[in-house]
């Protein structure tokens, strides 16, 4: 009975250091351009490096408004940067136990009609994510693409 009181107590204070620890803004707030390669398990990224940076018929400030309603929808909070700057990053916790992941997006002007953006998301905690991180920014990209 005291070894299942001592490990329920050890659960009980990691949850709490994954849900209550600090984030270090110079970190987790990353310009996803400046990324060089991604080879992380954790992590997923698009930028115009991997050849995969993404367009669209839309300024800044409507793409912003637009992706920003689809991820707030999805459960995560803006945390760090103004769109006035052009990077903002998010946080996104899993539902069960509140592990954070921390999305990047760097918004690129084109033209006056077309925009840009490029992304890195990735997992504070863990060496794998099973592909969560890259299923979650291909969703929101799915949404956007179908809202324009």
């Amino acid at each position: 009975m005291k070894i299942l009181f001592f490990c329920f107590l050890i659960f009980l204070v990691c949850i709490g250091y994954i849900r209550l620890s600090k984030v270090n803004m110079d970190v987790w707030h990353v310009d996803p351009d400046l990324i060089l390669s991604n080879k992380s398990r954790n992590s997923f990224l698009l930028n115009a490096k991997n050849k995969k940076l993404q367009n669209f018929d839309l300024p800044i400030p409507l793409l912003y408004k637009k992706l920003d309603h689809i991820i707030v929808r999805d459960g995560c909070n803006q945390i760090f940067g103004e769109i006035s700057n052009g990077l903002i990053t998010y946080e996104c916790r899993s539902k069960l136990f509140g592990f954070p992941d921390y999305v990047s997006i760097k918004f690129e002007y084109i033209d006056e009609l077309t925009s840009s953006i490029a992304i890195y998301s990735r997992s504070r905690f863990g060496r794998n994510d099973f592909g969560k991180n890259r299923a979650r920014i291909v969703k929101w990209l799915k949404v956007l693409r179908a809202e324009i």
